[in-house]
């Protein structure tokens, strides 16, 4: 799998897919004219899924916080999802709950509420913290 970002007007997204359709890739905007472009399988969820292979994390342990549509198949995984207040509509539907805009310091105010209810998060994280996990599992 793979990944990059493309900056262009929609219009220019539909003559790349009619000109190079065949390569499979999917754009996906995160905000208006930026997109994240990827093979059509692949997603933050994915990824995430990988994780969890390894650490045996299950979703209902897990916790994110996003705010457009190339967050939502991850929303949609986590156990317990937040989309910030300036979120896109179909973020806010995706998630579990909605926290304060970024600009209000939404990503803070959902992690402190995250913490409160910490039967959501895995008990590994909670012990060792996500840089050790991640240090454990990549960088040895």
């Amino acid at each position: 799998p793979f990944g990059a970002f493309a900056i262009l007007p929609p219009e220019q997204v539909e003559k790349f897919q009619e000109k190079y359709g065949y390569l499979g890739l999917k754009f996906v905007p995160y905000r208006p004219g930026y997109y994240d472009v990827m093979q059509a399988d692949v997603d933050k969820a994915r990824g995430m899924l990988r994780l969890m292979e390894l650490t045996g994390w299950k979703p209902e342990e897990l916790v994110f916080m996003g705010d457009n549509e190339n967050d939502i198949a991850m929303m949609q995984l986590a156990g317990c999802s937040y989309c910030m207040a300036n979120g896109t509509e179909a973020a806010k539907a995706a998630a579990s709950a909605i926290a304060p805009p970024v600009t209000e310091a939404g990503v803070a105010a959902g992690s402190e509420k995250a913490r409160a209810a910490a039967k959501h998060i895995a008990p590994s994280v909670q012990e060792e913290g996500v840089r050790q996990v991640v240090e454990e599992l990549f960088l040895k």
